[in-house]
Formats: structure tokens, sequence, C-alpha cells
């Protein structure tokens, strides 16, 4: 890193402007990646439980201070401009774009994001939210007379008592007439599902606690027996409650702003049929040509991230998606693994002649393996053509992605979106990496795919 980025990096904000030009200077005359730590770069923000960003734990979340950074510059994006991010996710980008005062525009094929999103960037009051919780809870009734939500194995996942008492919670949320602060107490309610059920906690993806999982000299042996122990005795209602106030409490900081809550607001496009988008069809339906100021996204992995199956407990319990609907709501989404034996295809043409070339090779020892990538370099082309398409002239796509190895080897799949990009009149103004401390997804193949240390931030400049 250059002498005078580093002393820039621990600047005022007022500074963001300079690093970022400096950086567009130094990669204009060397064309080489640029390693920098954005925690530095925007040494002013908060701790991580910055306003609503933690309101509901979601997996694989963007690094806060990326797009901040870039959201700090009005060399990548104007006061007052429009704000897209095509993978949004639980909203760290569309927050991030409201507190920065411009409008931001969220997609995203999972409607538990969707809707996480919606209520983080909503500037609801601390006392309306109070009021209606204490009217809920002495709503909540003894016995449920909803029915079961279709969740997967549901008793597998809950102990009687606490299946009984989510049952009573939603119960009395379902009665609140008023949409956003239903919601509210669903994102509340999803986060509780969560943390009573006899899930891993420490895994994004569902993977069921047991006494008998680990040694009695294992380090995870106690805190597995304590928790279990807990669960037995869970006051569900209590835990809820703890969940809503400290929800209510981000709201105050948020909506306590000295300039007050920002009046942009946040679009989250919705078709009208149950889901929002295949990726078999991409399209940000309702964005039109040249209307978007900015990008700023961070794509799913190729078959690396579980966005639905981590999210499928919740998804059912706020009858998003049941049972039998999850794995066509998988199949909505980019970087997907499920494939039938007749789709997968054994010959390749995605216009990039070396990943063509490893492909090829994948495809002799893993077909489906091959098949996956494949697949999800030709969706990623279709978003390609659509963000091209709503962009404005001389505007800018900042991209966050990580490379991970594929059957155990290094896959650079930045370098291939990149070039992806560049294919579709996105041509490349910055390259730059930074160190993950942690995605907060792992797999059952974490050992083939492995740890995915560092990302690539590329500026695509649309021309």
């Amino acid at each position: 890193m250059g002498k005078r980025i580093e002393k820039l990096e621990s600047s005022f904000p007022h500074s963001t402007d300079l690093v970022l030009e400096e950086l567009l200077k130094r990669y204009a005359k060397h064309g080489r990646t640029i390693p920098v730590k954005f925690r530095k770069l925007v040494p002013w923000l908060n701790g991580p439980d910055r306003f609503t960003h933690l309101l509901h734990p979601y997996p694989a979340k963007l690094l806060v201070h990326i797009p901040h950074f870039f959201l700090s510059s009005s060399l990548i994006c104007q006061d007052g401009g429009v704000v897209l991010d095509p993978f949004c996710g639980s909203g760290t980008v569309l927050l991030e774009s409201v507190l920065s005062g411009r409008r931001a525009i969220g997609v995203d094929s999972n409607p538990l994001a969707r809707l996480i999103a919606e209520v983080k960037t909503t500037p609801y009051k601390s006392e309306e939210l109070l009021n209606e919780f204490y009217k809920l809870k002495r709503g909540i009734p003894a016995e449920p007379t909803i029915e079961t939500p279709k969740v997967v194995n549901i008793e597998y996942w809950f102990y009687k008592h606490v299946l009984k008492k989510l049952l009573c919670t939603k119960q009395a949320i379902l009665e609140i007439k008023d949409r956003q602060i239903r919601n509210f107490f669903l994102v509340c309610f999803s986060k509780t599902v969560k943390e009573v059920s006899l899930a891993d906690p420490k895994l994004s993806v569902p993977v069921k606690l047991r006494r008998d999982k680990y040694s009695s000299a294992h380090p995870l042996h106690v805190p597995t027996t304590a928790r279990l122990n807990w669960l037995r005795r869970v006051n569900v209602i209590s835990v809820f409650e703890n969940n809503v106030m400290t929800n209510v409490k981000r709201f105050e900081t948020l909506t306590s702003l000295e300039y007050g809550f920002p009046t942009a607001q946040i679009t989250t496009f919705v078709k009208t049929d149950k889901y929002n988008h295949s990726c078999n069809a991409f399209s940000l339906a309702g964005v039109g040509d040249n209307s978007i100021d900015l990008v700023i996204t961070s794509p799913p992995y190729a078959g690396a991230q579980k966005y639905i199956r981590s999210s499928s407990l919740s998804l059912g319990w706020l009858d998003l998606a049941a049972t039998d609907e999850l794995r066509l709501l998988e199949s909505y989404s980019i970087g997907r693994e499920h494939f039938r034996k007749h789709e997968i295809l054994d010959s390749f043409n995605s216009g990039i002649s070396e990943l063509d070339s490893i492909l090829m090779k994948l495809s002799n020892s893993n077909s489906l393996r091959a098949h996956i990538l494949y697949q999800y370099f030709r969706d990623m082309d279709k978003v390609m053509k659509e963000l091209y398409r709503v962009l404005k002239t001389g505007n800018h796509l900042v991209l966050i992605i990580g490379n991970n190895n594929v059957c155990g080897k290094p896959f650079n799949t930045s370098l291939y979106l990149q070039k992806l990009a560049n294919q579709n009149g996105l041509f490349t103004s910055l390259k730059l990496s930074d160190g993950i401390i942690s995605r907060s997804l792992l797999t059952k193949r974490n050992g083939t795919k492995g740890v995915i240390e560092r990302e690539v931030i590329l500026v695509l400049t649309k021309e």
C-alpha cells in the first residue's frame, strides 16, 4: 500500500474523495489489484451494532465499511442519487444508502431477506412500537388456536413447550392490523425462532445440537450441554421480549439523529407471483433504463451459499415458504446447487475461453460441480446485462466478490466476473482487495471449498 494512502486511512470523513482519487490514479497507472483495509479507510464508523444493521442475523453479511466508504465519496455517486443493490440480502447497502440521504432500491429472491431489509430501513417511532408490544403481550393466549406452520420437521427442531409458546406469540402478532408494525414484530419473532430452536447457534445453516456430539473432554461439550439444558426450561416470551426491546433501542438511535431520519426511501421490487425473480430470467422489472446512479452489491458465491436452507425455519414460521416450497424457492437463487440429471451440460460456452477450459477439465471428474459453476456464470451474465441497462452512462458498479476453492482447488471467481462485466460494457476503473474476518456461513464441503480469506472489490464504469 502506498505511503500516501496509509496516511489518509486514518483521516476524517471528508478525505474519502482524496483516498479514492489516489486509488484510482494508482490503478490507472499500474492496473494491479491494490490491497486495502476498509476498517481503516473509514475509522469514524462506530462498532458493529450500528443503527439497525444487527436487527436480525443473516448469513454472509457485507462488511458495512465497504458501502459506507463509497457512499461517502462524491466521486462515486452524487448527493441525492439512486443506489441499487440487486442482491440486497438483509439490507446493509440499503441502510447505508438511506443514511447517506439517497434513495435505495433493493432486490432479493429470499422473502425473509426482503422482510428484514424493509423493516431495517423503516423509521419506526419507539413509543408506537412499545405501546403495540405491551398490547401484544397482554393478548398472547394461553393456548394457540392457529395452525402449526409448515416447517421442515418442526418437532425435530423445537421442544414441545417451545413450539406451543411460539404459536401463541405468533397468533398475537398476527392480530396487529398495521402492516409495517406487524412486520417489525415478525422480524423480532423470526430472530426468536432461531434462538429457541435446537439448531446449533454457531452455524447459520440449521444443524441440530446433540448431547452426544462432543466427548466430555471436548471444549464444546460444556456449552452444548448448558444450552440444551437452557432450552428445556426457556421462557420463549422473555426471549421474544428481549429481542423486541433491543431492536426498539436500535430504532431510537436511528431516529434520534441530529438531522432526523433521511427522507430517502427504499423500494423492494417484488413481482406479482410469490417469489421475486427467477435466476433463469433475471430482470430488474420496474427499474428504468439509465435510471440508477450507483450499484453496490455482493452477489452470491457459485454454489457456496445456502441462503434458503439457512432461512428455512424462519421462512416456515412466517408463512413465507412452506416445506414443499423450499426447493422451488432455492431454484430462484443464483449460485444454486441442485439440478436434475437432464439439466447437467457437458459442454460450455461462457464466452471466456479460459473459464470454459477449466469447466471442461472439471466436468471429467465432477460434471455436477462444473455445471453449477457454468450456470452461475450464465446467470451472472444476465445480471451484468441488466445492470448495464439500468446504470447511467459514466456511472459505476461496485462489485464485492470472494474467491473460493472448487473441488479443493483455487477458483478465481472475481476474475471471470470481471471479464463478464467487461464484455457487457462495464469497464474496470479500480480493483481492490481486503481481508475477511468471517463470512459466517459454513457448509459440509467447507474443507474442499476452502476458507474465503479475501474479498475483491471491483469498481466498474459504464462507458
